[in-house]
């Protein structure tokens, strides 16, 4: 019995040494739990979080960091092309932070802290710090990269309404080419290019008489960035437009040619070539014919004209100043003596007269009609062609625009006169509204027409109620409106309220 109390009384005494033990063992290990994690809990609080970081170019742009942004890196550069003048660095964070710089000032707007600065060299470098109230901070280090980065097209798209046109043919680099439907009057272009620094967009499309669409001298326009791309409306004209699409990037330029067909593309093309083409039908003129000869050598804009009679030689200019070697156009003698503009139907316009024109290699041949006998040739390059005026008469040498009017007055008069006659020989039937088709009612006749002055003495003019009938007279009075109808009927939320 006693060796039996003994041995609980030996587990009894071993239960309570671990029932003291295991809290200092389990308070040791907390504590050293404790001890490890509590130095990572002090660094987090200290580590202040932002959000994104990016960067927006003059051209309005955007430029992304390297690397891309995270927590856990401090050091970021950005490359920007050489031609840029400004840099905006866009920083993303919570509202409300200390934002300090060593050259750049930032300022803030919804949790966005931007700062723009000058750029001068070919690197350059700075840092910024955030600060919380809760004592979180943050540096930031930036470094901003000018070199040449090339530019070029990213995107171009064709649409029609809210339909993307693909392309028939080409790419953006050797030029693009488009299909549309007879009839197309418009169409929108979207341009996306990169790294650029001015776009600019050109019609270059010519119609039939050889003439531009556009003038050269407007028809190249500087386009302005929209939602990071440009958008550009042109119109369109039957047959084959031609587009030129430029981006500049400092001394870089990159251009993209587009071209649309309308239906046919021969629509608009030329009915001869410049080389060998033969002068069209001139209507017949009674009169004498003037030809002139000519040896024409053209060099871009520059066009040399030798008189074959008289040896007389005279330069003219492509008046929209673009370098061609075809003769189409409008050019001007250099002296300011007169202008010629030549068409691709082999007429031309000397000094604002009608001609016809040839042109073989180097021959270029001009005819021109007269109504009398031609002038003598005084050596001028410009073939002088007058309308002699009809001598003799009362009408003699009356200009076309007279006749017209003339003819114009002689028409309404003799209208005057059929109408008067006719309503004359009808009598007074056809005094009748437009309505009468509806009413059997003539017109009132106001009773006071045929009276004496005594019975005008009598009347009470004080009372106009007796005007106020409308176009029926006193037997068809004005009815009114209809229906009160407000403006607050018209604001139904089943018909207007959805747009």
């Amino acid at each position: 019995m006693k060796r039996l109390l003994k041995i609980v009384s030996a587990l009894l005494l071993a239960a309570l040494v671990c029932s003291v033990a295991a809290p200092a063992v389990f308070a040791s290990e907390a504590g050293a739990t404790t001890a490890t994690t509590a130095p990572t809990t002090a660094a987090a609080q200290t580590k202040l979080e932002l959000k994104a970081l990016s960067s927006v170019g003059s051209n309005q742009k955007n430029y992304l960091c390297s690397p891309n942004y995270s927590n856990s890196t401090d050091n970021y550069s950005f490359n920007v092309p050489d031609w840029m003048p400004s840099l905006t660095v866009k920083i993303t964070g919570p509202s409300g932070l200390s934002c300090s710089s060593s050259s750049v000032s930032f300022s803030e707007s919804n949790g966005v802290y931007s700062g723009t600065f000058e750029l001068k060299e070919k690197t350059q470098s700075f840092s910024v710090k955030f600060s919380s109230n809760s004592g979180q901070s943050r540096t930031l280090n930036i470094t901003v990269r000018r070199s040449t980065i090339e530019c070029f097209f990213d995107k171009v798209i064709l649409r029609l309404g809210d339909n993307e046109i693909a392309p028939k043919s080409g790419s953006v680099n050797d030029g693009l080419v488009y299909e549309l439907a007879s009839g197309t009057k418009s169409c929108e272009f979207r341009l996306t290019p990169r790294h650029e620094n001015e776009v600019f967009f050109e019609n270059t499309t010519v119609r039939a008489d050889g003439t531009r669409v556009v003038d050269a001298a407007n028809a190249k326009e500087k386009q302005t960035l929209e939602y990071y791309r440009y958008t550009i409306k042109p119109d369109l004209i039957e047959g084959t437009n031609t587009f030129v699409a430029t981006i500049t990037a400092g001394s870089v330029t990159k251009t993209c040619n587009i071209t649309v067909i309308v239906g046919d593309p021969n629509a608009n093309s030329a009915a001869g070539t410049t080389t060998t083409s033969a002068i069209s039908s001139i209507p017949p003129v009674s009169g004498q014919q003037t030809v002139t000869d000519y040896g024409c050598s053209i060099n871009g804009t520059t066009m040399t004209l030798t008189n074959a009679s008289t040896g007389v030689t005279q330069t003219y200019y492509r008046s929209d100043g673009t370098a061609a070697d075809s003769i189409y156009g409008t050019w001007s003698a250099s002296d300011g003596s007169g202008t010629m503009v030549f068409y691709a139907d082999n007429t031309c316009l000397v000094n604002g007269t009608s001609c016809g024109y040839t042109l073989n290699g180097t021959a270029l041949r001009i005819e021109s009609f007269t109504m009398t006998s031609p002038s003598e040739d005084t050596g001028t390059v410009l073939p002088t062609t007058t309308q002699a005026k009809q001598s003799g008469g009362l009408l003699g040498g009356m200009s076309p625009l007279m006749w017209v009017l003339i003819g114009i007055i002689i028409t309404v008069v003799l209208g005057a006169c059929i109408f008067m006659i006719v309503n004359m020989s009808s009598g007074g039937s056809k005094n009748r509204m437009p309505e009468d088709d509806y009413y059997d009612e003539p017109l009132y006749r106001d009773s006071r027409r045929g009276r004496n002055l005594a019975d005008f003495a009598g009347d009470d003019y004080g009372d106009y109620d007796d005007y106020d009938r409308g176009y029926g007279g006193r037997n068809r009075p004005y009815q009114g409106r209809q229906r009160n109808v407000s403006f607050d009927e018209y604001d139904d939320d089943d018909y207007y309220g959805r747009y």
